[in-house]
């Protein structure tokens, strides 16, 4: 009658003859180590498990967390240059809308007639509301042009219709053709001594979350702009026997000096871009030696692991082989 025989009793049996070392395998770690090498043979990686990783567990363990960490300062610089992008080119639309008025008083400055002057003063007007928009502007929710903190515009009111632009027309109606000086730097006081939100908030030339050396005077710039502006809409029409030429001049040449100035914050700007860009690049190159320290921590020896493959082949054979040969010679007992 035959017996069933167990595997673990063929292994016992099989422990009790002349090769009992045999006993010390165990066929599922040489399976697992078996599918692994096979795994690395045809990726040309080591296996993912850290654990797997033998001497290199360590220094994958360090590069991978540097890796990310570099990932996310340049995605954040990116996001910096983005903004900066933007703000570029709302100060670049504002150095347009500048010498735009600049050219416009040039034209009219030697034909001054009722209709010259009240199409320079609708045009200033039109000005106005446009840069007050760019100065506005927002990304999501936040204003571009504003203090971080601060949850209003840079500019809260209808500065055409504002108690700041009365005042200008006051300073402006005691224009007598002769004080042309005089009323510029009224009117540059008036609106540089505004109280906050009046129209102007604590800052309408901020850049938030953005590392920028601005010009000490870049606030003073904008606010120079628009008091230029006011000027000119408010000259009385009907008070064309004063000689109005002298006060235009004296715009065209404060308004060439916000130019200049606008112009400065455009390149201080610029600089930054540059910096973030090479802020970048150089994460870029420490990303990319990391990565190939990473790599070649990773990387199969496809020989070395080739001959690994075919050892525990060999073992797996013998084992089975043997096992096999044992199964026959403890059934044969039993009979």
């Amino acid at each position: 009658m035959l017996l069933e025989i167990s595997m673990s009793e063929i292994i016992s049996s099989f422990g009790n003859s002349n090769f009992s070392n045999f006993q010390t395998f165990d066929l599922n770690s040489l399976e697992n180590k078996k599918n692994n090498l096979q795994e690395e043979v045809s990726s040309g990686v080591l296996s993912g498990n850290y654990t797997n990783l033998g001497s290199n567990r360590i220094e994958n363990l360090n590069l991978q967390p540097t890796i990310t960490k570099i990932n996310a300062l340049n995605n954040n610089i990116k996001i910096s240059q983005t903004d900066l992008s933007i703000r570029q080119n709302y100060v670049g639309s504002l150095i347009k809308i500048s010498n735009n008025f600049n050219l416009l008083i040039n034209s009219f400055s030697n034909n001054v007639s009722q209709k010259n002057i009240s199409d320079l003063q609708n045009q200033a007007k039109v000005y106005i509301s446009d840069i007050t928009n760019l100065i506005n502007s927002q990304k999501g929710n936040k204003y571009i042009f504003s203090d971080i903190n601060d949850n209003i515009p840079p500019i809260s009111e209808d500065i055409n219709t504002s108690s700041l632009n009365k005042e200008i027309k006051s300073i402006v109606n005691n224009y007598s053709g002769k004080n042309s000086n005089s009323i510029l730097s009224l009117a540059q006081q008036a609106v540089q001594n505004s109280p906050k939100n009046k129209p102007f908030s604590s800052s309408v030339m901020s850049f938030p979350n953005a590392n920028i050396k601005m010009p000490s005077n870049s606030e003073s710039i904008i606010k120079n702009l628009f008091s230029n502006l006011m000027i000119v809409s408010s000259v009385n029409v009907g008070k064309l026997k004063e000689n109005y030429n002298p006060l235009l001049k004296e715009v065209l040449s404060s308004n060439s000096k916000v130019i200049q100035g606008l112009e400065n914050i455009n390149g201080s700007m610029g600089i930054e871009q540059n910096n973030l860009q090479h802020q970048s690049s150089l994460l870029s190159q420490n990303k990319d030696i990391l990565t190939s320290q990473l790599n070649s921590t990773r990387d199969a020896d496809l020989a070395t692991v080739s001959v690994q493959l075919n050892d525990i082949n060999n073992q797996l054979q013998a084992s089975y082989s043997l096992i096999a040969k044992m199964s026959d010679f403890s059934l044969t007992r039993y009979l």
